[in-house]
């Protein structure tokens, strides 16, 4: 694969697991009831969650082998990055404090800022869960092996105490809803294609 090829299929995947992000978190959101205009500002978090990652070196975003300390502090830099980019055309700061808190854990054991519980907003929490389980469902240029919804939601009860409990709840709750098993598919399958052509 060319670095040309690499670099498309880089911005495809960013931009698919975004969009696949972004839905769950929508129906997330609708599943705890929240008002359709903060169901929908959720949305666009989750589909530009992850833009800082084109900033990334991509032989530290793609490396198979375990990262080192400074490749894993270059990696945890990317919501900053996302952040830093999105805020010259959204002026949300409901969504930028998605973007920048999507990898926080309610545990304390998050970045970038190593917040906790009630410190990580409602949004951030809701992003950290549909992220999470999305990138284990989903196939990876730097990961053949994906794995079933079930086996999804295993990994995540071993290390629950990062999650909300009612986000993770919801989670649950909606990943058999149709539509969210169509959005998962169609965009899984779009990304399956791209890799093989």
């Amino acid at each position: 694969m060319d670095n040309d090829y690499n670099d498309i299929t880089k911005v495809i995947e960013i931009f698919l697991h975004g969009f696949r992000v972004g839905y769950l978190s929508y129906y997330i959101a609708e599943e705890l009831n929240l008002n359709p205009k903060l169901c929908h500002e959720i949305k666009t978090a989750g589909y530009f969650h992850d833009v800082g990652k084109l900033l990334l070196k991509p032989e530290v975003l793609y490396k198979t082998q375990k990262l080192n300390e400074d490749e894993r502090k270059h990696i945890e830099l990317h919501p900053l990055y996302s952040e830093y980019i999105i805020k010259s055309y959204i002026y949300s700061d409901i969504i930028l404090d998605g973007i920048r808190h999507h990898h926080e854990s309610c545990d304390g054991s998050g970045y970038p800022d190593k917040l906790k519980k009630n410190d990580i907003s409602l949004i951030a929490r809701i992003l950290k869960v549909a992220d999470v389980y999305d990138a284990l469902i989903s196939k990876r240029i730097y990961r053949d092996v994906s794995y079933s919804s079930k086996e999804a939601l295993e990994i995540m009860e071993g290390e629950v105490q990062k999650y909300d409990q009612i986000v993770y709840a919801a989670l649950k709750s909606i990943i058999d809803n149709p539509k969210v098993i169509y959005i998962m598919y169609l965009f899984n399958n779009c990304f399956d294609k791209i890799l093989k052509n």
